[in-house]
């Protein structure tokens, strides 16, 4: 095969994008990148047990024909300049751009490298660009838990029938809305993994829809260009996680309707205070922070082992109280700064005065929600609820 590739910056991308395929692959020939030249277009594929990513390569097909080369030795060629000419026989590929050539061996993995499967379903546009998609799942993802024994703890629900994404890992639950979604389809699950080759393949400056189609055994994913929908930046097909997913929706509805207080804070004044408190937080001792207040203030506070702290919201702004009794809830302060890392800017929050029932946080106008189950706090003689006590006084 020979072809002639006209964006270095291409290549180089190619080499990141297929990074988390790749990188932690047990078997040698899933360490090697296939390039297929064909009907005068140029492909990568990455391939491992579950995921396989085809990328499309900018540039001119000379002569058709397959190679196979290996990732760590691409990911450390220094390729420069315009004009990048691979040309490969049955054993060698030589690469040269701009005065640097290179030489490295064709692994012949014909027999070995696998073949994406083919998904027997209509494609569906996703309705969202890709930049959006991008800021969303990263952190919508840290509410699901990676090592979890319940394998769908360890997953993004796409209920793309009601329009929302869901995570949760049995202390919290997170829910993006999709904002301008027109697709309905059967729900499917996919692995925290399908996370970082999406935000690898995604570029932030993507100018196109996130097409999906599913067949219930596999989900693909493909970027097309708004004008040329005809032109694919990429194809991402992995496999769909199985099972017999929670039942969220009657636990939401009676934490958004079912509250005795409601406020709102803003985003970064509440990431801040928690980013303090989850650096003093040690999930062995299991010390929370705890949200008090009344009708007429809202604080924080932690203990740090050697000295106490409480932090007053200065943008809090109340919406609705039931009565004026104090109140008190004990939470991980590391939920917390996810959940904010997820919501944005301004947060509503709402709750019970039962110290058992969640907290309900939300952002534009219930579009992003997350749920954070309560820890247990023992009042009685606890020196931290003494101190969050006083300063209400």
């Amino acid at each position: 095969m020979k072809v002639i590739l006209n964006d270095v910056d291409a290549f180089r991308a190619m080499v990141t994008k297929v990074a988390p395929v790749v990188k932690d692959s047990v078997f040698s020939f899933l360490r090697k990148i296939k390039l297929e030249a064909e009907n005068g277009e140029l492909t990568v594929t990455a391939a491992n047990a579950e995921d396989f990513l085809i990328l499309s390569l900018p540039g001119r097909v000379i002569e058709d024909g397959i190679c196979f080369i290996e990732y760590d030795d691409l990911r450390k060629m220094n390729v420069k300049g315009f004009d990048i000419t691979i040309d490969a026989d049955d054993h060698y590929i030589n690469i040269k751009s701009s005065g640097k050539s290179f030489k490295t061996a064709n692994y012949d993995c014909s027999g070995l490298f696998p073949e994406a499967p083919e998904i027997n379903s209509s494609s569906k546009d996703f309705g969202c660009i890709g930049a959006d998609i991008l800021s969303n799942l990263k952190p919508l993802s840290a509410m699901a838990d990676a090592k979890a024994t319940r394998t769908l703890m360890s997953t993004i629900r796409f209920d793309l029938d009601k329009q929302r994404l869901i995570t949760l890992d049995g202390h919290r639950v997170g829910i993006w809305n999709l904002p301008h979604c027109g697709l309905c389809m059967k729900p499917f699950n996919i692995s925290l993994n399908a996370v970082g080759i999406l935000k690898a393949a995604i570029e932030k400056n993507t100018d196109g829809n996130i097409g999906i189609s599913c067949d219930g055994k596999n989900v693909r994913f493909y970027c097309y260009d708004f004008h040329d929908p005809h032109v694919v930046g990429f194809s991402y097909i992995t496999k769909c996680i199985e099972g017999n997913y929670y039942s969220i929706d009657s636990l939401i509805e009676t934490a958004r309707k079912d509250y005795d207080y409601e406020f709102s804070v803003d985003g970064k004044e509440l990431a801040e205070i928690s980013k303090e408190y989850k650096k003093g937080f040690n999930k062995d001792n299991m010390c929370p922070m705890i949200f008090f207040g009344n009708k007429d203030s809202v604080m924080t506070a932690f203990n740090f082992g050697s000295f106490l702290t409480a932090d007053k919201f200065t943008s809090l702004k109340w919406e609705y109280c039931v009565n004026e009794s104090n109140f008190f809830k004990g939470v991980n302060p590391v939920f917390i700064a996810d959940a904010c890392a997820f919501l944005g800017e301004e947060i509503s929050v709402r709750s019970n005065f039962s110290e058992k029932k969640p907290f309900y946080f939300s952002s534009d106008g219930d579009e992003k929600i997350v749920l954070i189950l309560p820890v247990n706090i023992i009042s009685d003689g606890n020196p931290l609820m003494s101190f969050a006590m006083e300063q209400l006084q």
